[in-house]
């Protein structure tokens, strides 16, 4: 992974509560393990994980959930599975709040979905789907 200690050390400084910070460091520790060949930098005061140079999922936090910002693509593939799961969300993103349980078989498929689909598409960031 191509990260500054430094970079992510703040991003983890900006959650208030050790049980929070524990909880986003495991999903990304996740994502590392499933996906090693990803590259993780913090942009916009956000993990961001990268695959072959294209952007896959990016990280933030927030007082009451984490956000998984998987463009408007992914959000619409899995829009039903979202409602199943109890997340709320928007056009590009979700939300999973620190109360709720974190469901890694939907974090993976829609890992998967944008590999697949960016390797499909062909581009970096899908600016009109």
């Amino acid at each position: 992974m191509d990260l500054h200690f430094e970079d992510l050390q703040k991003l983890l400084n900006k959650i208030d509560s050790d049980e929070h910070r524990r909880q986003f460091t495991q999903v990304m520790t996740w994502i590392a393990k499933n996906y090693p060949d990803f590259n993780m930098a913090i942009k916009w005061q956000q993990a961001h994980f990268e695959y072959n140079g294209t952007f896959i999922i990016g990280l933030n936090i927030a007082k009451q959930h984490m956000s998984f910002f998987i463009e408007k693509a992914g959000v619409r593939q899995f829009e039903e599975a979202l409602k199943k799961a109890g997340y709320t969300y928007t056009e590009s993103l979700y939300k999973v709040k620190w109360t709720d349980e974190m469901d890694y078989d939907l974090l993976k498929a829609v890992i998967d979905f944008q590999i697949a689909d960016k390797r499909a598409n062909s581009v970096a960031s899908r600016k009109t789907m």
